[in-house]
């Protein structure tokens, strides 16, 4: 069993793993651990190859979207990111792939050219939430969901 900083308990292994099966789980399902059912309804987990990421405002989904902190998404896959107040926008470079994003914009752009999200970036807490799939494909990954556990799993090359 492990328990998460932000409260939550998973668990694994062979037999009652806690979460109402019976089942061998290699990789880590969530424990209910907190009644708030919004909060149990969207905790998210991601990992990038083998490692959990650790967020300080948790993933979200937006009408079906995973959302996930752009920061860390971006520097954990080894690009550079900068933030542009004044216009609200977040340029990230990686090799030769630059990505322009605009708050509350359903749009981006990849290496001049506008591409359509799913779901607008937006800021919460204070942290600017991203569609974690258009992000970590255009940054050449492939991104798995897991819908047993609740992960976000994405793969570097």
């Amino acid at each position: 069993m492990a328990l998460r900083e932000d409260g939550t308990l998973f668990s694994w292994g062979r037999g009652y793993t806690g979460d109402g099966t019976q089942w061998y789980r290699t990789e880590p399902v969530w424990i209910k651990s907190n009644e708030n059912e919004d909060f149990v309804d969207n905790l998210i987990s991601v990992k990038i190859d083998e490692k959990v990421l650790e967020f300080e405002q948790l993933p979200i989904l937006v009408d079906g979207t995973t959302l996930v902190p752009m920061r860390k998404i971006f520097e954990s896959l080894g690009a550079e990111i900068e933030w542009h107040a004044e216009t609200s926008t977040v340029t990230a470079h990686k090799g030769q792939t630059t990505i322009q994003l605009t708050i509350d914009s359903d749009s981006a752009i990849i290496n001049g050219e506008l591409t359509k999200l799913d779901a607008p970036p937006i800021i919460k807490n204070g942290v600017t939430l991203v569609p974690v799939r258009f992000i970590s494909e255009s940054l050449g990954t492939k991104v798995e969901w897991k819908e047993t556990t609740k992960t976000v799993q994405i793969t570097s090359n």
